[in-house]
């Protein structure tokens, strides 16, 4: 690399531009919707979109279902500046509709199918949405409450995935669920909308895209995703067409050779920005997209060997289950899989030593590529990429992103290899929506650009490389790479009128080697009880979970004691954490003379 006049500053050099060379000066123009992106890019492409379950959908099909889809969103009503809500899993029809709805000018909400009715209601309320797109295997009573509370006035049904259950049994109660469900939707009357009624609409009103298309606002608010994030509470995460097509950019002017043809695991779902990259990136590159609608029904690897993909985006444990398999033998191949990258959460130096050493030695041209990015920065940071590749390094900044490391304290930009806060620029959200105090803490001004500020600490070393070596902020990240904010769940605890205080900590998710679980630490207000009265606390207290909290969110584990605390006077979540193992390790017999502590 080209050594240069530098200024000390990450920021100020941005050394890892000349890892790019011309490539990375590429001009794309991202001015446009997704659709649009996609269009001009693919319009005349005749490669595979798609493999789905045995099915293999071309550009111009893919293209074809999604004007089928708009002619039958705006025969419903639905007009450019309207929001409609997402409950959908990744598979072609869900990426159709969310391209339909950006040709039509539509604000898309999209929201995790784990969380809770009382979460999917408020997250409809505060974006306005009117309209909502979920399963036919969705609750009649769900739809009712979602309707009756909320802004909705339509809800579109679509077809469950039941191709993507491997077993027999399961696909027939799945059928038979659908049905039923599908019979009990004719109470709501006209508010709802079958698959077939749907599709039958746009194909019997099929519309030119010019008569379809809206006219283009530049950064518009079209997106809404929502996010524990780094910071106290669930946000929602406003963001832009614009930033997507950004993120395609990066990716394509990266270094890792992504070409047309080939085909590109979508195991992240769509309700994160990680997943919305992992089908709009690959498409826009002609690359085919392999969607997985539920990524905890087959196994890891299974996906892996079967489907052969040339490129994965996952999760630290999606990659130590592949490297722990069993089908992984001496004469395991796996010379097909060009790129390996990792995100959501951090991986240490010697697991991805370790997991590259057995994808290298079973043919695949490189190691694990870790990468490092977070929400209010949409799905782009930094990657570890090919040969430029560093142990224990999320790798150096993507081509068009900046990276700046600022003190904890003063705020002040550091120089290389200084610790601090990690802030990144690129593709940064418009705002979290409605809190406005909350977005002028993460997006700030400094050197006269605006910046957002992570919840993670860590350093750039002289070569553009970053390192993450903490997070500032108290989350809990899953084994699923899902990141759950403890306050919520404590939020929630001290609802019940027994419990004086509530701190929730992460204990190590022993079936997995990466990944935490949420353990609720209750300290009860002080009078005499019984062993009963607390059993029948801690019974109220996980219901008034289930009813709040999405599954993800659901405590492992409740634990009743007193809150302990540092010489400082914080709490001490390390001795918490000590203190619950030692007590889940004691006998039952133990446990019962003891007085039972924990409850599950």
């Amino acid at each position: 690399m080209e050594e240069k006049q530098r200024t000390g500053y990450p920021h100020l050099d941005s050394i890892h531009k000349e890892y790019y060379g011309e490539k990375g000066k590429k001009q794309i123009d991202i001015n446009k919707t997704m659709f649009r992106y996609i269009y001009d890019r693919r319009k005349s492409y005749n490669g595979i979109a798609f493999e789905y379950y045995g099915q293999k959908i071309t550009y111009a099909e893919m293209f074809e279902e999604i004007l089928k889809y708009a002619s039958a969103f705006q025969e419903l009503g639905v007009k450019a500046g309207d929001t409609v809500t997402f409950l959908l899993p990744s598979c072609p029809k869900t990426y159709y509709m969310i391209y339909a709805l950006s040709l039509l000018g539509v604000s898309r909400n999209l929201v995790d199918l784990r969380t809770s009715v009382e979460g999917i209601k408020k997250y409809i309320n505060e974006t306005k949405s009117k309209y909502l797109l979920c399963l036919n295997s969705t609750n009649k009573k769900m739809l009712q409450d979602i309707m009756d509370g909320t802004s909705i006035r339509q809800v579109v049904t679509t077809n469950a995935p039941l191709e993507a259950f491997t077993s027999t049994i399961k696909r027939t109660i799945g059928k038979v669920l659908v049905a039923y469900n599908e019979k009990t939707y004719c109470s709501l009357g006209s508010r709802i909308i079958l698959p077939h009624e749907f599709e039958q609409t746009g194909a019997t009103m099929l519309k030119p895209l010019s008569e379809l298309e809206s006219e283009y606002i530049p950064n518009a608010s079209t997106l809404y995703l929502h996010t524990s994030g780094t910071m106290k509470f669930p946000k929602t995460v406003v963001s832009t067409d614009e930033a997507q097509n950004f993120v395609a950019t990066q990716y394509e002017k990266s270094l890792l050779d992504l070409q047309e043809h080939d085909k590109f695991l979508a195991i992240m779902p769509p309700w994160i920005y990680y997943g919305i990259m992992g089908f709009h990136m690959p498409l826009s590159l002609g690359m085919t997209v392999q969607p997985i609608p539920d990524p905890n029904g087959q196994r890891f690897e299974d996906l892996i060997l079967d489907l052969k993909p040339n490129v994965v985006a996952g999760v630290p444990n999606h990659f130590i289950s592949l490297n722990e398999s069993d089908r992984i033998t001496p004469k395991t191949d796996l010379s097909f899989a060009k790129v390996f990258a990792c995100g959501g959460a951090a991986i240490n130096s010697e697991k991805q030593d370790e997991i590259s050493q057995t994808l290298i030695e079973h043919g695949a041209p490189y190691g694990l590529g870790p990468g490092y990015s977070f929400s209010e920065n949409t799905s782009v940071g930094t990657a570890n990429q090919r040969e430029y590749t560093k142990s224990g390094s999320v790798g150096i900044p993507l081509p068009d992103i900046e990276v700046m490391v600022i003190d904890r304290e003063t705020k002040k930009p550091l120089k290389y290899n200084e610790t601090g806060i990690i802030c990144l620029r690129g593709a940064l959200m418009k705002e979290y929506l409605g809190d406005a105090e909350e977005t002028s803490k993460v997006l700030v001004d400094i050197d006269g650009k605006k910046w957002a500020i992570s919840g993670d600490i860590g350093h750039v070393d002289e070569e553009g490389f970053v390192y993450i070596e903490g997070r500032e902020k108290n989350v809990i990240i899953g084994p699923d790479g899902f990141k759950i904010a403890p306050d919520e769940i404590e939020s929630k605890i001290c609802l019940h009128p027994e419990v004086k205080n509530c701190i929730v900590i992460g204990i190590k998710d022993k079936t997995h080697e990466y990944g935490d679980l949420p353990v609720a630490y209750i300290e009860l207000k002080n009078k005499p009880r019984t062993r009963r009265e607390v059993k029948r606390i801690a019974s109220e207290i996980k219901e008034i979970c289930q009813k709040k909290l999405s599954s993800y969110y659901q405590p492992v584990g409740y634990y009743f004691g007193k809150i302990i605390f540092t010489q400082m006077m914080k709490d001490d979540k390390k001795a918490m954490r000590e203190q619950y193992e030692e007590e889940e390790q004691k006998t039952a017999i133990k446990r019962l003379l003891l007085g039972r502590k924990i409850y599950k």
